[in-house]
Parts: C-alpha cells; structure tokens; sequence
C-alpha cells in the first residue's frame, strides 16, 4: 500500500505527503472497531484520516480526530475535506494531552506509536508517528480513560510485546480487557499484531478471537474478505 493513494469502496485516502501510509493492520483496526450505537467518536492521532473515514462510513455520529503533526494534519484535512462525511467529521491540531472537550465519547480508535528503544530517522514527522515519546502508553491509557464514557469502548491496535505493556497501564487506569483480536499474515506464522477492545466496565468473560490475512495457499482469508468487504475495492 505504498502508493501516494489508496482508494477505499466509498472513499480515497491521499497519502503522498503522510508520515505513514495505509497499512493492512490499520484497516483491521478500523473495521473491527465497533460500538452498538455510539453518540460520539474520537480518532488519536488520525495520521491520513483512515480511521475516522472508515468509521464515518459506518456511523452517523460526530467524530473528532487528533493530529499534533502539521504535515499529517494537512493530508487528513484534505482526505475528510474530499471525503462523503467532512460535515461530521471534526479535525484538531491538538495531541491527546491537550485535548479537552467538555464530554465523553462513546467509541475512541487508536493506532498508537509504539517505538520506545529504537533509532529515529531525520523525518520528525514520521518519528512523531512510530515512537512513544509524543504519546507514551501511560500518557494513552489514562487520557483515553479520562475521555471514555461509561458504556464506551476503546479499540487498539499493537505489536504482541507492546500490547502487554500498554494492557498494564490500561489496567491501572481502570480499564478492561473485553475482547482482542490476534492477527497474522498465514496460518504457520505467529501473531504480529493484537487489537484490543477496552471498557470501564468487567466483562463477564474476556473474548480472543483469530484473524489470519491469508491462508496457507497465499489467498485473502475468508475471515480477511468477510471483515473487509464493505472497504477493499477487490473484494
């Protein structure tokens, strides 16, 4: 997915000037994120817009989307601008620390940056991006946890090892476990991702579910097709 754009069933997302360009995982956190009826949503770190887009698509509450980069916040205006849904969808120059809007939201995406040992590159964009020093996952857990409501979810995507890291801080911040999705690209390979879905509340009983991109032949996944129908052009 590194063309300078990437076009979706309902929308286009323009990336040529974004730090990070759509990736698979991304849009696995954007179609497995979902909440029965949510009245408001908040995007951290909206990057090209994806996430709000893929929601917006999907739901007719208001969305708010954080974006302290310039560069990513000039793609993302540009893609909600282009998009069937700008009227909904509100952008914010904002990071996740500084924003306060006076209530709760019902459902808050987050591809987060996980990077917290490794070397930056010369680009300050795409390392505001990739590592934690703008967002750290205390700074993730306890901010999401101040903005979500009491019936809200919150939705994650991580690597396995940074996945268990952030679940303790968003423990300590009072937040649960409902459900998380372990993803790998085929069958023979480990997990390289997991999507959480947090609440407030204690589930009766914690949910893990597998998703494989491909199977063992290299096809898309019937899961894959299934979750990503109403977005992927080719299926």
């Amino acid at each position: 997915m590194g063309n300078s754009w990437f076009q979706f069933k309902q929308f286009r997302v323009e990336q040529a000037h974004a730090p990070l360009k759509v990736g698979t995982d991304a849009c696995i956190l954007g179609a497995w994120s979902h909440h029965d009826a949510p009245l408001s949503i908040l995007d951290i770190g909206t990057g090209t817009g994806l996430l709000a887009l893929m929601l917006a698509q999907r739901y007719q509450a208001p969305i708010d989307a954080l974006e302290p980069d310039v560069t990513a916040a000039m793609q993302a205006a540009e893609n909600f601008s282009n998009s069937s849904w700008n009227a909904i969808i509100q952008l914010h120059r904002l990071s996740l620390q500084e924003f306060y809007p006076g209530h709760l939201y019902d459902l808050i995406v987050c591809n987060p940056p996980f990077y917290a040992d490794h070397l930056k590159s010369e680009n300050k964009s795409r390392n505001m991006a990739l590592h934690q020093e703008a967002l750290s996952f205390e700074a993730l857990a306890a901010n999401s946890s101040r903005l979500l409501s009491e019936a809200g979810k919150l939705f994650v995507l991580l690597p396995p090892r940074q996945a268990q890291e952030f679940e303790l801080q968003a423990v300590e911040q009072g937040l649960h476990v409902q459900q998380r999705l372990l993803v790998s690209d085929r069958p023979q390979l480990p997990v390289h991702r997991t999507v959480f879905s947090f609440a407030k509340t204690s589930p009766q009983k914690e949910q893990t579910t597998h998703l494989t991109i491909r199977d063992s032949n290299g096809d898309y996944s019937q899961r894959f097709r299934q979750l990503m129908q109403q977005y992927y052009l080719i299926f």
